[in-house]
């Protein structure tokens, strides 16, 4: 069983600095903003969503608010 916890224990260990020196890395300051960066992607695609969520609203304005199937016909 000894050599099992061992083994066990070398695992752990490597585990634990292959974590911290990976992480180290990855919040270094000259690639963490690059890393935060958005993709022109998705910043096009966003714009393109606000737009469409714009229009949306502005037709909101003009459908008569009777023909909601929220609102109740009396």
């Amino acid at each position: 069983m000894v050599p099992k916890a061992i083994t066990l224990t070398l695992v752990n260990h490597s585990k634990e600095n292959l974590q911290r020196e990976l992480l180290q890395e990855l919040y270094k300051p000259e690639i963490l903003d690059d890393m935060l960066k958005e993709s022109e992607h998705v910043v096009a695609r966003r714009k393109e969503v606000m737009a469409t969520l714009a229009a949306l609203n502005k037709a909101d304005e003009y459908v008569p608010a009777s023909s909601s199937p929220t609102h109740s016909r009396h």
